[in-house]
């Protein structure tokens, strides 16, 4: 326990250098599991809790709770969307929640800029991992992390910036396609929805030039009714089933002058990314979502979209593909090439299993 008590002393100076201050905040869904949790019971599980989720976030909630009593934080526990919850509240007044999801553990962190993330940034690796892998939880390469970014912290009022992000992850399957996760059952690349996407999308670009399309929420509504019209399985849920998603900004306003209340820095969210294994891998997910919004806005007009056919590819073309992608993004390949050496693939036992399989 001493060694814990002098987390709180350590500050995370590696990183903060990276990138300017810009404001841009970044929370994540953090997921873990274990075999006694994916026990083989009945296929027909698919998105519904097995009854074995809540006890291992209790149990991890209470190793938490341990480590709190010399390390000066607080541990209550709250309402959630399937139950109890456990709000972890740091001195710091950084904060996560042991929630969970159907067959896991899932970690929901505050949206912080690069700069909170980097604070005490070991305190947060021993707290959330060093806690999980004591409770018996894995980081497993099957199971996902969704990084969710503050679309006005990010872009303001910018709908072509905002749009242009969206084309651009598009112009790039390959990261949902084995680079960063392939699961196309919960976040399958834009270019598998078998619709005219070229002309849709030169289509949704002209109406924000015309001014046509004038608020983050209408941009959203037209996304989801022309380009993620489409189901792919019966299990499917296309407004949330995206390797990249903005169904959480469908109410946010025009302008900041018509705005009577303190709007949230509302998310969207990356789906496509295999679970990370560490709190620093975390952060160089979120350096490189903020790198690569930079990067967007360095683009002159519209980003023309470049379809694709999505193909998986093996260890040495994800190798090549991600650092050219690195190059082109000017971010170091020494720095974040380890982001996509994934462990061995598992094969699934049951049919609940390979739906979240990859």
């Amino acid at each position: 326990m001493r060694s814990l008590l002098v987390l709180l002393f350590l500050f995370s100076f590696s990183h903060a250098q990276i990138l300017k201050e810009s404001g841009i905040t970044h929370g994540g869904e953090i997921e873990f599991t274990n075999d006694w949790i994916y026990a083989v019971d009945s296929n027909e599980k698919v998105g519904k809790l097995r009854g074995r989720e809540f006890p291992a976030a209790r149990k991890m909630a209470e190793i938490v709770g341990k480590k709190c009593r010399s390390l000066g934080c607080k541990v209550s526990r709250v309402q959630g969307k399937w139950g109890y919850e456990y709000s972890v509240q740091l001195q710091d007044g950084w904060w996560f929640q042991i929630s969970y999801d159907p067959l896991c553990v899932e970690i929901q962190t505050k949206p912080s800029t690069l700069q909170e993330l980097y604070f005490h940034q070991e305190l947060k690796e021993e707290l959330i991992f060093g806690s999980a892998r004591e409770a018996g939880l894995e980081s497993r390469p099957n199971r996902a992390t969704h990084m969710n970014t503050g679309a006005r912290s990010a872009f303001g009022y910018d709908l072509r910036n905002l749009f242009n992000y969206f084309v651009d992850n598009a112009n790039y399957p390959e990261f949902s396609s084995g680079v960063f996760r392939q699961n196309w059952n919960t976040s399958p690349p834009l270019v598998l929805n078998d619709i005219d996407l070229d002309q849709r999308i030169k289509s949704i670009q002209t109406q924000i030039e015309k001014g046509q399309i004038k608020s983050f929420g209408q941009l959203v509504l037209e996304i989801i009714r022309r380009l993620h019209s489409n189901f792919l399985s019966s299990q499917f849920n296309p407004n949330r089933n995206q390797d990249l998603t903005f169904r959480k900004l469908t109410n946010l306003a025009q302008e900041k002058e018509n705005l009577s209340h303190q709007e949230k820095d509302v998310p969207f969210e990356r789906r496509a990314v295999r679970a990370v294994r560490s709190f620093s891998e975390f952060v160089l997910h979120a350096e490189m979502i903020e790198s690569r919004i930079a990067w967007v806005k360095t683009q002159r007009g519209f980003i023309p979209f470049k379809r694709k056919a999505p193909q998986v590819l093996g260890s040495y073309g994800r190798e090549q593909f991600f650092k050219a992608w690195l190059v082109e993004t000017n971010l170091s390949i020494e720095r974040y090439l380890p982001v996509i050496k994934a462990p061995s693939w598992r094969k699934p036992l049951n049919l609940c299993q390979k739906f979240y399989s990859n």
